[in-house]
């Protein structure tokens, strides 16, 4: 698949019912599908143009020719890294119970922006 071939735009939702398929069948769990291994996905960015489907590389080598690092593709797009600038969660403790729908609105508006807050980022 050439990412040329992809018509997903920023902010698509993608899933294994997407077209064209690109989240898959992950194999049964402890089977040779998954090298014995429990059900597990493998992320990766292929750099070749052919149908490749070896699960596991036997060096860094071969590792290294075929595939991108996900990580540094994404840094290298400019892509958000979730894990290098942590986001605080806050504590929301309520100091009475909520009755009213009017309290109700203010309380779901409040929390609606804070996940803006976090989401924009």
């Amino acid at each position: 698949m050439k990412i040329e071939s992809l018509s997903f735009k920023v902010g698509d939702h993608i899933d294994t019912d997407s077209n064209p398929v690109i989240l898959t069948y992950l194999g049964d769990q402890l089977s040779a599908e998954t090298s014995k291994e429990r059900k597990h996905l493998h992320f990766g960015i292929y750099k070749g143009t052919d149908l490749y489907f070896v699960g596991h590389e036997s060096s860094l080598t071969k590792l290294e020719k075929r595939w991108l690092n996900p990580n540094t593709f994404l840094k290298e797009q400019k892509a958000v890294d979730p894990v290098a600038k942590p986001t605080s969660v806050p504590t929301i403790t309520p100091v009475k119970t909520v009755n009213n729908a009017e309290e109700k609105i203010s309380f779901i508006q409040t929390l609606l922006d804070w996940l803006k807050q976090i989401l924009v980022r």
